[in-house]
């Protein structure tokens, strides 16, 4: 009896999605958790390691969605010869010393769990996140610079709130369409194929296009400090919030 019950669940799970799917109030992540329970019973891999991935994060290695790679601004808080500290300038790629330049991707994956996201999401209106040669590549520039140029103290991407806004939103709505395609020719109350869950995935997540691309107006390296928040002294890390690696 127990048994009848499972299976019976099992395959409620389209319906529930459909149902669920189109609820702005749902969470995300209840409706990937959903989703990743219909990858098991159908055996669809895919679709498993889709929801999976976008649950706990990606690994560094793991191919990256389209969507979760977002054209974002370099930046970098500066201490000019003169001891006046500059946070958050703008830091055009052009200015890297060339061997740097292609250790920083100019599309940064974002590859934190869509709950960290979400969270980040609401909390400001704007990140520093860090890619792993970010260090170096502000070593580099330090080394090689003249002495009449600032000194990075950190490097940087500038992540706004609504690019992650953006992510939520494509995640969401690629879960609309892959749900309407596995729901096609699917009496209510069964199961898609295997097939087709695969199929969903290769087509709205594997296929996905979706550039983000984010633009600032912060000051520029060498062209003043515009709209950049400037401060006399030795640098205070408390006085902006650490950079998340991504």
């Amino acid at each position: 009896m127990a048994c009848w019950f499972a299976v019976v669940a099992d395959a409620e799970l389209l319906g529930d999605l459909r149902e669920r799917v189109l609820d702005e109030a749902e969470p995300l992540a209840g409706l990937l958790r959903t989703c990743l329970a219909l990858g098991a019973v159908t055996g669809s891999k895919q679709l498993r390691l889709w929801a999976a991935q976008e649950l706990k994060g990606y690994q560094k290695t793991a191919e990256v969605p389209a969507y979760r790679k977002l054209l974002l601004p370099l930046a970098a808080d500066t201490i000019s010869p003169f001891g006046e500290v500059i946070l958050g300038q703008s830091l055009p790629r052009p200015m890297i010393p060339a061997e740097g330049e292609r250790l920083i991707p100019e599309r940064l994956p974002i590859l934190l769990p869509i709950e960290h996201l979400a969270g980040m999401a609401g909390a400001g209106d704007e990140h520093k996140v860090e890619h792993p040669n970010c260090a170096y590549v502000a070593s580099m520039w330090n080394q090689q610079r003249s002495e009449d140029n600032p000194r990075i103290s950190q490097l940087y991407y500038k992540l706004p709130s609504t690019a992650l806004l953006g992510v939520l939103s494509i995640v969401r709505t690629t879960l609309v369409e892959m749900v309407m395609d596995m729901a096609k020719d699917v009496p209510l109350h069964q199961l898609p194929s295997r097939k087709q869950a695969d199929a969903a995935v290769h087509v709205h997540v594997n296929g996905s296009q979706y550039n983000v691309n984010v633009d600032t107006n912060a000051g520029i390296i060498g062209q003043g400090t515009h709209a950049s928040q400037t401060q006399t002294g030795v640098p205070d890390h408390t006085a902006t919030p650490p950079a998340t690696h991504v």
